[in-house]
């Protein structure tokens, strides 16, 4: 891909790479090594994208897949690319963290928006600094995912394994669809807990909002301080 053409890329969609800027003009600083290349693929691929629709999630999984294993990725590699990215790369981060093994551990830290981190996560332990998650641990299988931080709209949408352990907040629809594994929130949650729930645990510390397990068929939700129900 020639430079030119990325740069064009990068000023149109700012908010997709975070990359320094020198003096008052914006002015990017292009250093040429594989990191620099993947990031680029994924805004080549994503710019023309419509990212909310769950088809794209589903294809940025499988192209963060497909780059880890075409790129030979390290975890260490893969914790410098996410700090690159934001919005729906965290479903491409998550497709790169299944070459994860049971014993690995990955640190990510979030300064802006991103969704879908923990994405199908199989394997090992992602430890997350931040907040803005949305999306965190959509479709989990197992291994585990701690957040230092709040999250957003959706945590463990539809959750089959694994534990998610959220330090601080959550706000709605925790555990929409969820079928297993256990979610445990140190903090408070929203609205709409464990909708149409069909197994698994949600333990939330502090209080939850209403709507809690509305249409759920089963699966365990403790909230341990207070709830409001209509």
């Amino acid at each position: 891909m020639k430079i030119e053409k990325l740069r064009k890329i990068i000023e149109k969609n700012p908010e997709l790479v975070n990359l320094k800027i020198k003096g008052v003009k914006k002015s990017y600083n292009f250093s040429v090594d594989r990191l620099d290349a993947i990031i680029y693929e994924f805004v080549e691929w994503v710019r023309d994208k419509n990212v909310w629709e769950k088809n794209v999630f589903e294809e940025a999984f499988k192209l963060g897949k497909e780059i880890a294993l075409e790129y030979f990725l390290t975890i260490n590699e893969i914790e410098r690319i996410s700090e690159s990215l934001s919005g729906i790369a965290g479903f491409f981060i998550a497709g790169m963290c299944r070459i994860m093994n049971n014993d690995d551990i990955a640190y990510f830290r979030v300064k802006k928006g991103i969704s879908g981190l923990g994405y199908k996560h199989k394997h090992g332990k992602i430890v997350v600094e931040g907040s803005r998650l949305l999306y965190l641990g959509m479709y989990m299988e197992g291994g585990e995912i701690v957040v230092r931080g709040n999250v957003t709209n959706y945590l463990g949408r539809g959750m089959k394994g694994g534990k998610i352990i959220v330090e601080g907040n959550a706000r709605n629809w925790v555990g929409y669809e969820m079928k297993g594994g256990k979610i445990v929130i140190k903090g408070s949650a929203g609205d709409v807990i464990g909708r149409k729930m069909e197994g698994g645990e949600i333990v939330i510390d502090g209080n939850a909002g209403s709507w809690i397990g509305d249409d759920a068929t089963g699966g365990i939700i403790r909230v341990l301080h207070s709830f409001s129900s209509y």
